[in-house]
C-alpha cells in the first residue's frame, strides 16, 4: 500500500494541533488485523504560548521517530499519524500485538532522560481515533490542499494578497444541477464557462464548470472561497475539483514561471 501523507492545522480538544496523517489507511480502515491503538507521547521542553514547540526543540524529538518506527514495525504495528499539540508530540500506531508494541515503544523511550514520555494502549477495533481525531474534516482537507498551492505560489515569488483572476473547477454527473449551480455562481460574481463532455476527462461527471473571479490567494482568503464552493457543490450533487491562477508581481502583472521547477504551482489543485 502506497503512503499518502498530508499535513494540516486543526483544533483538537480546544487546542491548536498540527496533524500529519496517512490517508492511505482510509482504504483499509478499520483493519481487523490491527485492532489495538498505541499512542506514544514525547514532550517538548521549549514550548510557545500556542502550545507548539520552539523550532530549537524540534530536531531532538524528530530524531526519535526513526528508531521508534523501526521497533514498532518489527511488532507488526503501522504508524497512521503524528500530532503536535499542547507541548507534546504524539505518534499513533495500530498493532496486532499490543504487548509487544508497548514493550518496543517503552524500550526506545528509555533513552529519553530529560523529557516527558508516555505509552498508552487502547482497544480500538473500529479505528475511531484514526477516523474521528486524525482524519481532516472536509474544510480542513480543503484548506490543506489550498496550502500546497499557496506554498508553491509563494516559492515562485507571488504577491499572494494581490487580486488576480482565479479559476475554479466543478463537475456534475447530470446537466440540470450543473446549470442551476452556474446561475448561482453568476449571482456570486463569477464568470462562468460551461465545460461539456468533449472537454471533460471523466465520463462519470461529463458536465463541468469553470468559474472565474478576481480574488487574492493568500491562504485565509482563498480557503474561505474554496470551502464555500466545495460545500455548495457537494450540496448540489457536484464535486469541487480545485483552482488555478497566474503568478503575479506586487503590481498585479504576471510573472514568468519555470515549468521545470519541481515546486512550481500545479495546473490546479
Amino acid at each position: 500500500m502506497d503512503e499518502h501523507w498530508i499535513g494540516f492545522d486543526a483544533e483538537r480538544d480546544d487546542a491548536l494541533a498540527l496533524i500529519t496523517v496517512d490517508l492511505a489507511f482510509t482504504e483499509v480502515a478499520p483493519d481487523d488485523r490491527r485492532p489495538h491503538l498505541v499512542r506514544v507521547t514525547i514532550g517538548f521542553n521549549a514550548v510557545l504560548e500556542s502550545g507548539l514547540p520552539d523550532a530549537s526543540d524540534l530536531d531532538a524529538v524528530n530524531a526519535l521517530e526513526d528508531p521508534l518506527l523501526a521497533r514498532m514495525e518489527a511488532t507488526g504495528a503501522a504508524m497512521v499519524g503524528r500530532v503536535i499539540t499542547d507541548g507534546r508530540r504524539h505518534f499513533f500506531f495500530y498493532t496486532p500485538d499490543p504487548a509487544a508494541s508497548e514493550a518496543a515503544a517503552t524500550s526506545v523511550l528509555r533513552a529519553v532522560k530529560d523529557r516527558e514520555t508516555e505509552v498508552e494502549v487502547a482497544h480500538d477495533p473500529e479505528w475511531e481515533v484514526y477516523s474521528e481525531y486524525l482524519l481532516p474534516s472536509g474544510p480542513e482537507f480543503r484548506r490543506s490542499q489550498d496550502a500546497q498551492v499557496v506554498r508553491a505560489l509563494e516559492h515562485a515569488g507571488d504577491a499572494l494578497e494581490v487580486p488576480r483572476p482565479v479559476d475554479h473547477f466543478i463537475y456534475f454527473a447530470e446537466q440540470p444541477p450543473r446549470d442551476a449551480f452556474a446561475r448561482q455562481a453568476r449571482e456570486a460574481g463569477f464568470e462562468v464557462e460551461m465545460l461539456e463532455a468533449d472537454n471533460v476527462a471523466d465520463d462519470d461527471e461529463p458536465y463541468g464548470l469553470r468559474l472565474r473571479r478576481t480574488d487574492p490567494v493568500d491562504l485565509d482568503s482563498i480557503s474561505a472561497i474554496t470551502i464555500e464552493l466545495d460545500e455548495a457543490a457537494d450540496h448540489a450533487g457536484g464535486r469541487y475539483d480545485g483552482w488555478e491562477t497566474i503568478v503575479v508581481n506586487s503590481d498585479g502583472t504576471p510573472m514568468e514561471v519555470d515549468d521545470d521547477d519541481p515546486e512550481a504551482p500545479p495546473p490546479h489543485n
